[in-house]
């Protein structure tokens, strides 16, 4: 054998894979494939495509290649469905919190006030014993004052008297304390208020003490 005709062992065992005629066939192959997905992939994901592209895409594609790229769509809707409702959830939590914070803030001053009722309803009995005590008029402008700034700052939060006398009875915001008989009277009608009931915006914070008409 010649010089010329002799292998050369280094050549040989640097050759490469590329110089396989079976390997290129392969290599080919998998960039063919790859390039169609591509292709396909982006005439799907563009919203401004036509339909006729898309479908015209997704012919292209053989069997498997579809089956692949359904796969993967219906794996990235199951991940999209998952988010839009980690999303919901994460929105009604927030809103939910943001009413709960604001209800706290609305009645927060509720058991503050409740305890305050009890010195508003000495400051009225003061005030009845002094309008009838022409020696205590000093007292009585002085209580007066007290009272109505007293007043002026339970309005300020939310808290008002309730209005019972004449009214019919409201379990909801009246108790009855007794039963009298009053033909000048609706029955069932308030008669008489032992003690003056309070509300805080909607909410009932001391019913009013009364005696109800039966007639």
């Amino acid at each position: 054998m010649s010089k010329n005709q002799q292998s050369d062992p280094a050549k040989v065992g640097n050759a490469s894979p590329r110089d396989n005629p079976a390997e290129d066939v392969v290599h080919n192959d998998a960039e063919e494939k790859v390039s169609r997905e591509a292709l396909a992939g982006e005439a799907i994901a563009d919203a401004q495509a036509p339909e006729e592209r898309k479908a015209a895409a997704l012919r292209q594609l053989p069997d498997a290649d579809l089956l692949a790229l359904a796969k993967r769509a219906g794996e990235a809707e199951h991940w999209l469905d998952l988010a839009r409702r980690n999303q919901a959830d994460f929105e009604n939590t927030r809103k939910r919190l943001e009413r709960e914070s604001s209800e706290v803030a609305r009645y927060v001053v509720g058991t503050f006030a409740k305890e305050l009722l009890v010195t508003v309803d000495n400051l009225e009995r003061a005030l009845a014993v002094a309008e009838k005590t022409p020696d205590f008029k000093g007292l009585y402008e002085g209580i007066k004052l007290t009272y109505s700034s007293m007043l002026a700052a339970f309005e300020k939060s939310g808290l008002r008297p309730i209005d019972a006398q004449g009214k019919p009875f409201d379990p909801a915001e009246h108790e009855a304390l007794m039963l009298t008989k009053d033909d000048k009277l609706e029955n069932n009608a308030v008669a008489q208020v032992f003690e003056r009931g309070w509300k805080i915006h909607d909410r009932v914070l001391r019913p009013a003490k009364v005696v109800v008409n039966q007639k």
